[in-house]
């Protein structure tokens, strides 16, 4: 039953070459992964930039984030305010517009008329009067 035993069990030497093509393994694991998150953060970085390419009106700064989901919820934020403020912007310009038309009617300016012609109105409104 001891011999059995013996033969079941790997030997020292073969455990210390599995461990070390196990370490092996990881390391190239570990470098193909980390080669992987390079590629990840290069394409959302284009994808961010495409974004952006899209609608121009948002900035940039505004449109951040370690993912695809957040750069996407960040860009639906910046353009959301874009057109808030745009919208704000053109109901503020369409308050200060005035129509089109004849210009609003304003009594002389006095300060640009000669003194015959400013003695001439006063004594027509003079005699206007009751």
């Amino acid at each position: 039953m001891a011999d059995q035993e013996m033969l079941q069990q790997p030997s020292a030497e073969a455990l210390s070459q599995a461990l070390a093509d196990a370490q092996t393994r990881i390391a190239t694991l570990e470098e193909e992964a980390e080669t992987l998150r390079q590629q990840a953060r290069l394409a959302l970085a284009r994808y961010r930039s495409l974004l952006i390419a899209q609608a121009p009106e948002v900035p940039e700064e505004l449109v951040q984030g370690e993912t695809v989901e957040a750069v996407e919820e960040s860009f639906a934020r910046a353009r959301a305010l874009v057109e808030r403020v745009r919208r704000q912007v053109e109901a503020s310009l369409q308050r200060g517009r005035v129509a089109g038309g004849a210009p609003l009617r304003r009594g002389t300016d006095l300060d640009t008329l000669p003194p015959s012609e400013k003695i001439r109105l006063g004594l027509q409104r003079l005699a206007q009067q009751p």
